[in-house]
């Protein structure tokens, strides 16, 4: 018999994976001033071959600057980053006043139909 692991919860539901927006904020956020590697990967909750993949997609898209080559490079966040990150934060203020209003409309539609399941004598 294969025992299962009560704290893992497989559903869909229940599995949080970020989007490229959301990983790349995260990185900017770190990077407000020059910060190594390992810090912005550790912050921003990425594996070392994420880091390596975002690192390359922010460079390009002007988002990071890199100073120093070699082992040990710094990055910042360009204003262009900033940029980026002010939007980002407007983008996830709007999202979650949605979310809010969703789950307010969500409550009264299920008292709805709870009454009709409601028992009678």
């Amino acid at each position: 018999m294969i025992m299962k692991d009560k704290t893992y919860d497989a559903t869909p539901e229940s599995r949080k994976y970020r989007k490229k927006i959301d990983i790349i904020a995260d990185m900017l956020s770190v990077a407000d001033g020059y910060v190594g590697r390992t810090k912005i990967m550790y912050q921003a909750n990425l594996s070392y071959r994420l880091l390596k993949k975002y690192l390359n997609v922010a460079m390009k898209a002007k988002l990071l600057e890199k100073k120093g080559k070699g082992k040990h490079p710094i990055y910042k966040r360009t204003a262009r980053g900033e940029f980026f990150l002010e939007k980002y934060r407007q983008y996830i203020g709007k999202i979650k006043a949605l979310e809010g209003k969703y789950n307010v409309l969500r409550d009264k539609e299920a008292e709805i139909l709870e009454m009709f399941i409601v028992k009678t004598k």
